[in-house]
């Protein structure tokens, strides 16, 4: 059988036509959606990126904080573990009793292998307490408060004040990872 050239002609173009259809359908068009799914996550990244820009834009200023806070820990650490001799201690406490008009009743020191412990048995009205506590509070020696106890009422208040001293005089080293680093009366810089 022998085709005319009508009909090869016509052959022709529904074999182009069916090439461009498979072509069409099983490449071009699995490529565009792969496209255009590459082109929507990289608009996503890019609002990603256009939001994490001024994070990184400030990281050396952080990374500063950090070693200015890891500084400032570092001293800290070194000042609490050089304590308040127990002589300065006493005469800070005198000064703290004086002027916040609290009786101190009594003192003690025990000493244990990691400093000592004073306790002082304090009264007074809540005013004067705590007046006391923050004048103690806003030394610039650091104390490690262990324990603090008040009874009674008001205007008749008896307390027990325990805290550390890492002193000089006072033998007798924090194990590591004993105590923290940050106390109930941090000193104010």
């Amino acid at each position: 059988m022998k085709l005319s050239k009508r009909e090869i002609l016509l052959v022709a173009a529904l074999f182009i036509i069916a090439t461009f259809t498979v072509l069409y359908l099983y490449f071009w068009q699995p490529l565009s959606a792969k496209k255009l799914s590459l082109l929507q996550e990289i608009a996503q990244l890019e609002t990603t990126i256009a939001r994490l820009a001024p994070w990184e834009a400030a990281e050396q200023e952080l990374h500063t904080a950090i070693e200015g806070l890891k500084a400032k820990l570092t001293a800290s650490t070194e000042q609490r573990e050089l304590g308040i001799p127990l002589p300065e201690f006493l005469v800070m406490v005198e000064g703290a009793v004086s002027t916040s008009a609290i009786t101190l009743q009594n003192t003690s020191l025990h000493v244990t292998e990691i400093g000592g412990i004073s306790t002082l048995n304090i009264s007074g009205s809540y005013q004067s307490l705590y007046r006391f506590l923050s004048i103690l509070d806003e030394q610039d020696q650091a104390l490690v408060l262990e324990s603090l106890q008040f009874a009674g009422l008001e205007n008749n208040l008896t307390g027990l004040l325990r805290v550390r001293l890492f002193s000089g005089a006072i033998i007798g080293e924090a194990k590591e990872g004993g105590y923290p680093t940050r106390s109930l009366f941090t000193p104010r810089k």
